[in-house]
């Protein structure tokens, strides 16, 4: 396994193109440092030497990991504050935000904390990795200063401080779903949930069933409140924009209307590639009358692979079925719902 795990890593390195190169503080290092693959170039250092140090300084990494102390004491994170605008200008590519400690769960957290700073490093650009531990877990709603500088971000502590039912709702290829019993039922998994958070930020786990401000529903059926964040994956129902100069999707399938919003459509009979059939943050068909036959895949996913089941209004039958209608969002707490504006019905289009 030790081998297969090593070739994996240089074959993922060797994907990137160079030799990665990763930067830690010293008092955030936590248990990712450990884990962190050998044919990684790490460097760590101190408060004082990080106060010092540039924007591009920090754009010469492939990734920023702030790893996970496990501890409240909020004051660890003062540094990285105190130079947010200095290190959050270099942060281009891909980011995770992890609303939980996982340095404290490492028997059941390894494969979450690998996943998250391979992502971070695969981006177009210096990505970042950052774990909240267990920061917030008593707070009341608050503003995450920390992440200021890409947004408006609002954390508040998850019911009793410990919440240990979570469920994974996005991905990517580069961030694949875990199973939701890699992530559940740790003695406390979950420690702090967001209720807010900037555009093009998603969730890519929830705390099921946990309600109130920021509490999501999801196409596959579920619902909570998030508590891993990141930037640059997918969720079922993702809309795409039409106009040319930012429509993301691949060439292998068009950005069509439908009824919950315009989406990456493959050619009839293709699904999306590499994705196992009922990975809905990959593709998706909707219950869509006379047109259930039709698969969505994510804004930038490619579309080469043919269906193996049905024919004609039954091809690609083995691709999920979600409920894009349910991509719905508790409103300021009020308790009344409203729908993204790109998930309204648009009208008719070619299909």
């Amino acid at each position: 396994m030790v081998a297969l795990t090593s070739l994996c890593s240089i074959l993922f390195f060797s994907w990137l193109g160079h030799a990665v190169k990763v930067l830690f503080l010293d008092p955030l290092r936590g248990a990712e440092h450990s884990l962190v693959p050998s044919v990684w170039t790490v460097m760590s250092i101190t408060e004082a030497n990080w106060a010092t140090r540039n924007t591009a300084f920090f754009s010469s990494f492939d990734a920023i990991i702030i790893g996970d102390p496990n501890s409240p004491n909020l004051s660890l994170l003062n540094t990285l504050v105190d130079t947010r605008t200095k290190w959050s200008p270099a942060i281009k590519g891909n980011v995770i935000i992890l609303g939980t400690d996982p340095s404290d769960h490492r028997s059941s957290s390894e494969t979450l904390m690998l996943n998250g700073m391979k992502f971070a490093v695969s981006g177009g650009g210096t990505g970042l990795y950052i774990s909240l531990s267990e920061y917030y877990q008593h707070s009341a709603p608050t503003a995450l200063k920390v992440m200021s500088e890409f947004g408006s971000f609002r954390v508040r502590g998850a019911p009793n401080a410990c919440h240990d039912a979570a469920h994974v709702v996005g991905g990517s290829v580069a961030l694949p779903p875990l199973p939701d019993s890699l992530l559940s039922n740790w003695r406390c998994s979950i420690h702090e949930v967001f209720e807010a958070y900037p555009t093009p930020f998603k969730p890519y786990a929830i705390a099921s069933g946990v309600t109130g401000v920021g509490s999501k529903k999801f196409p596959d059926g579920s619902a909570g409140t998030p508590y891993i964040l990141a930037r640059g994956i997918s969720n079922a129902c993702d809309t795409c924009n039409p106009d040319p100069r930012y429509n993301l999707c691949h060439i292998t399938t068009s950005c069509t209307p439908t009824p919950h919003g315009t989406m990456c459509l493959t050619r009839p009979g293709f699904k999306a590639d590499s994705a196992a059939n009922d990975d809905f943050t990959a593709h998706w068909r909707m219950k869509w009358p006379g047109h259930e036959h039709r698969v969505a895949v994510a804004p930038g996913a490619s579309s080469n692979t043919e269906c193996t089941t049905g024919a004609g209004p039954d091809v690609c039958s083995e691709v999920v079925v979600v409920d894009c209608s349910r991509v719905a969002l508790e409103d300021g707490g009020l308790g009344n719902e409203r729908y993204d504006t790109d998930q309204q019905v648009i009208g008719e289009g070619e299909l």
